[in-house]
């Protein structure tokens, strides 16, 4: 039986009849430390072109390793409209945009009808509007997301090849090209196109430019 009191511990134990007894314990963990959340996330990014308009849809997977949390917070690009915050298993009771980021970015805030850890996926979906007619599409950079108040973070990006138009990368700056394999399969279950690129990087910052063009015709 344990108790606490006045910054101390009373221990009673009931120990069978022996010849030693050994007691080991560890530092108490403050209140105020219990209380705070500590979380990593893992974030999928699928792209794809369609007449003058790129569609990114990402998947934000958290893994709250201590605590619980109601509240969760993304970093988007400001050049980036926000169309649907939503999680699979349910829990989105309402989402904010505010300039609270720094210059580029702003801050989506994600209230949860219930506290949640363990792992808990947001599903968001952003459109970025560079203009101009879908095969004459400049070179545009990928909005991609990012976690808030998480002990570390890493992502992947997958261009799209549609049927009318396919993803080329320009450029690519803190990521690394990757098959297609890497890809959880939960992932690639819900891409409906053929995957072109993938990429994976571990900075928090990384930078993507791709343009639209008109997809490889193979002879039958």
């Amino acid at each position: 039986v344990t108790t606490h009191a006045e910054n101390a511990t009373t221990a009673t134990v009931f120990v069978p009849m022996s010849d030693s007894v050994t007691f080991s314990w560890a530092d108490a963990v403050p209140e105020d430390v219990q209380a705070q959340v500590r979380a990593n996330a893992t974030l999928y990014h699928a792209v794809h072109a369609e007449e003058g308009v790129l569609h990114v849809r990402g998947l934000v997977v958290y893994e709250i390793n201590r605590g619980e949390t109601n509240l969760l917070k993304l970093q988007v690009p400001r050049d980036a409209q926000v169309t649907s915050v939503k999680s699979p298993s349910g829990g989105v009771s309402d989402w904010t945009e505010t300039s609270e980021g720094d210059a580029t970015h702003n801050t989506i805030s994600v209230f949860l009808d219930r506290a949640v850890k363990g792992e808990f996926v947001l599903d968001v979906s952003s459109e970025p509007l560079p203009g101009g007619g879908a095969r004459a599409l400049e070179p545009v950079p990928v909005p991609l997301l990012a976690a808030d108040d998480v002990h570390r973070q890493r992502g992947m990006v997958a261009l799209l090849a549609g049927p009318e138009l396919t993803l080329q990368p320009i450029s690519e700056d803190r990521m690394a090209r990757v098959g297609e394999n890497q890809l959880p399969a939960f992932v690639r279950n819900l891409l409906t196109m053929s995957v072109a690129h993938t990429y994976k990087y571990t900075e928090r910052s990384p930078e993507l430019v791709v343009k639209a063009v008109a997809p490889e015709r193979k002879q039958g």
